[in-house]
């Protein structure tokens, strides 16, 4: 829900022209460094990356607290950038990869925390093994874990829904624009082969 209401407050903005199709940032704006994406993990999970096997890659320690701070930025250029859309002083379609952007970010801190739990587990049922923790330490961290993967695969449906939702605005763009004679039958194309990649099978 939280994304569908990011990406309709993106729709608020007004009908979709072809200059607008542009990025346009005000006067001596200096463009916000971009957070680092997610993949080799999820670079381009529109469409065609297996979000799945993904989530079940292991991750560095570290990339826990980089994950983090990937997050946050990420959601502050989202709030940004969807300011700047409202103001006309940004093109919809950024504003629009923005929010892409902080859903994979969330996606990534999610999938790293539950990495990170998955491994003290395991040192701690060693440490079990070896009769150094009780073995309510141990159950303690399995349930921690379940939290963490829930929390990743929660975080990976709400990514999903987001590009599913983006692709869909992306296609009606793409159709307005057409009917305006700005776009091209190829983007039409491309956009109306993402979202199909993005839909679940049918029978």
């Amino acid at each position: 829900m939280r994304f569908r209401l990011l990406v309709l407050l993106l729709l608020a903005c007004g009908p979709a022209a072809a200059q607008n199709e542009l990025p346009q940032r005000g006067k001596g704006e200096a463009p916000e460094p971009e957070p680092k994406l997610f993949l080799r993990d999820l670079a381009d999970v529109l469409p065609d990356t297996d979000f799945e096997k993904a989530l079940a890659a292991r991750v560095p320690a570290v990339d826990v607290r980089r994950a983090q701070t990937e997050l946050e930025r990420a959601e502050r250029k989202q709030q940004r950038w969807q300011q700047l859309a409202k103001a006309g002083v940004l093109a919809k379609a950024e504003a629009e990869a923005a929010v892409l952007q902080a859903a994979r970010a969330r996606a990534k801190f999610e999938r790293a925390r539950a990495a990170e739990q998955e491994r003290e587990l395991e040192a701690l049922r060693q440490r079990g093994a070896a009769g150094q923790i009780t073995p309510d330490a141990v159950a303690a961290a399995e349930s921690a874990l379940k939290s963490a993967q829930a929390m990743a695969a929660e975080a990976a449906e709400g990514l999903h829904r987001t590009e599913l939702l983006l692709a869909q605005v992306n296609l009606d763009r793409q159709r307005r624009l057409l009917a305006a004679g700005a776009g091209s039958k190829n983007q039409l194309r491309r956009a109306e082969v993402s979202l199909q990649k993005l839909q679940p099978a049918t029978k």
